[in-house]
């Protein structure tokens, strides 16, 4: 056994920190009848990122607020209430609807270039994708986006789509439009991404596909009846 001096070791109250030499990873474990945990630059650096995965989510889960507070300033103050349900909605609705099914049709296995086909409800191989992260980590980041995409589009269709169709909507569009959009660009083997098309933000994938999405909704609905009228 190595001297005491050739370790590096972090004392704490009751518990022994150090790295055990020619050992991967991190993970408890008792030596000299105290507890301690083997510790590698490689869990360091996993830990940070993972850290920092989840500051940016909750960043962008964030940015519902400020759609709600953004579109209840820009309707009638009796549908206020309305259209900050909607933003809501899409925090449950949403996502439910890409942890069943749009983070596998998004992230799974390539078929065709065109959509994924494992990995709903987070299970299944998905080693194809070289995550450094947790999948749990990458999949509510991901799942931020995801409902922040629905979100453009509820100011879009503000005091002109009633609720009920608006939560069908907000479905379909964690679990289908959105999904199929990210695989194309952002899985590895997407048809988008082979071609070398690069997305760093979610300038396409996010906002574009909103903003078209929002488009496509407000050409079927029209416009605000008597809101613009002289």
């Amino acid at each position: 056994m190595e001297p005491e001096s050739s370790r590096r070791v972090m004392r704490l109250p009751s518990f022994r920190l150090f790295r055990m030499p020619g050992q991967e990873g991190c993970r408890w474990h008792q030596a000299g009848g105290k507890i301690g945990m083997d510790l590698t630059i490689n869990s360091v650096a996993v830990g940070l990122d993972t850290v920092w995965v989840l500051l940016c989510a909750a960043l962008v889960f964030l940015m519902e607020a400020g759609f709600a507070a953004l579109e209840a300033g820009f309707v009638h103050s009796r549908n206020s209430l309305n259209i900050i349900m909607k933003v809501f909605m899409d925090c449950t609705v949403g996502l439910v609807g890409f942890f069943l099914l749009g983070f596998g049709l998004m992230y799974g296995k390539d078929v065709l270039g065109v959509f994924g086909l494992s990995g709903f409800l987070m299970e299944g191989d998905l080693t194809h994708l070289g995550l450094k992260i947790p999948v749990e980590a990458f999949w509510l980041f991901q799942a931020a986006f995801a409902i922040a995409m629905a979100t453009i589009v509820s100011g879009a269709v503000a005091e002109r789509m009633k609720f009920a169709p608006y939560l069908v909507f907000s479905l379909l569009a964690t679990v289908v439009v959105y999904p199929l959009a990210g695989h194309w660009v952002w899985n590895p083997s997407g048809w988008l991404n082979q071609l070398g098309m690069m997305d760093f933000a979610g300038s396409a994938v996010v906002h574009a596909l909103g903003g078209w999405s929002a488009l496509a909704a407000v050409l079927v609905l029209g416009p605000r009846q008597g809101r613009f009228n002289a």
